[in-house]
């Protein structure tokens, strides 16, 4: 009897050791908890927003804890039609860029290399079927903490009404690009040209936010405007007209809705490939699950510093604003590299 006692009390003290180990290791993946995002939040500005995270190394290769790749195959995203859209426009993105070499301390990433993954999964996508880990290898990025909790905000492009001329209704003007004139007899002078004119200063501020914007005029025709940056020596912002006709990123190629995303290219360089936990927000704004996806790196942000956060393009309009304004939840991300 006793034996037997003693042999339970064994198989208890184990069952309890593993059960502490278990809830450890999903304690170290679990997303960061609600009232710490807050702390987090709270201690960060738009002007760090998080280069504290380097603090940590940038990516980590495929935490023994979990790899995305490991996952069931049927919870890993399956191509699209906006999937393939955007992998055509990043391997166009690609060919734009000269051959750069970034260096960290567990990864290197190249324009090349960004090539041949893009290439390689354009190969997967069409056997879906096939295994992403016979392809990939996945690093993951630090995050705020150096858990790997990103954060995602959403953006998009907004519609704006616009004229060419002053009005009552249109008065606020959008400066181009000044032409500084040089003048022997009376120094430097500023011509500063007005692009259009918008109702509401509200409406400036915003395409300045979202980077871009389509402007709609009264007869009906439409033409993309992109914020520029500020006048050399002063902070009047300047716009310009975009020779696109859809949004573009600053990879110089057109943004795909919940696939292209703006990073902070010092870490994470345009035309990346990147396999993602992404928050689902319900039309309420209601936090649902997180999902895998695809995503792109297609463009960049004022906003967007270090590893910590990276912005969600949701498209243009209002549908897209709707879906942008509520998006400001933790994920994480993975960089896919060839296997060698």
């Amino acid at each position: 009897m006793k034996k037997i006692s003693s042999l339970l009390l064994v198989i208890i003290i184990n069952l309890s050791a593993k059960a502490l180990l278990i809830k450890q290791t999903i304690k170290k993946f679990e997303f960061i908890p609600i009232d710490r995002a807050v702390q987090l939040d709270n201690k960060s500005t738009v002007g760090q927003d998080f280069d504290a995270t380097l603090k940590y190394d940038v990516y980590t290769k495929e935490p023994p804890l979990f790899s995305p790749l490991d996952a069931p195959s049927y919870i890993l995203p399956l191509p699209t039609e906006g999937f393939n859209y955007a992998l055509d426009n990043n391997l166009q993105l690609i060919n734009y860029q000269k051959e750069k070499i970034k260096e960290f301390e567990q990864l290197s990433i190249s324009t090349s290399q960004n090539k041949e993954i893009s290439l390689a999964l354009k190969k997967w996508a069409k056997t879906p079927s096939a295994i992403l880990s016979d392809y990939f290898e996945v690093y993951q990025i630090s995050g705020r903490d150096g858990f790997g909790n990103v954060k995602f905000t959403g953006y998009y492009t907004p519609y704006v009404y616009a004229s060419y001329k002053s009005d009552s209704t249109y008065k606020v003007p959008l400066y181009g690009r000044v032409a500084v004139q040089n003048d022997d007899t009376e120094g430097t002078s500023y011509n500063y040209p007005i692009v259009c004119y918008l109702s509401s200063f509200k409406d400036l501020q915003n395409i300045k936010l979202q980077g871009s914007g389509l402007m709609v005029f009264r007869d009906g025709s439409r033409r993309m405007l992109a914020f520029g940056g500020y006048q050399k020596g002063s902070r009047t912002p300047y716009f310009y007209w975009s020779k696109k006709s859809a949004p573009v990123g600053a990879g110089s190629v057109f943004l795909t809705p919940k696939y292209s995303v703006a990073v902070d290219n010092r870490y994470i360089p345009l035309g990346s490939v990147m396999l993602a936990l992404v928050p689902i927000i319900d039309e309420r704004g209601r936090f649902q699950h997180h999902e895998f996806q695809f995503l792109f790196a297609q463009d960049t942000g004022g906003a967007i510093k270090g590893t910590g956060r990276i912005d969600w393009y949701m498209g243009a309009g209002e549908e897209a604003y709707r879906k942008a304004r509520y998006v400001s939840h933790y994920g994480k991300v993975w960089v896919l590299k060839l296997k060698d």
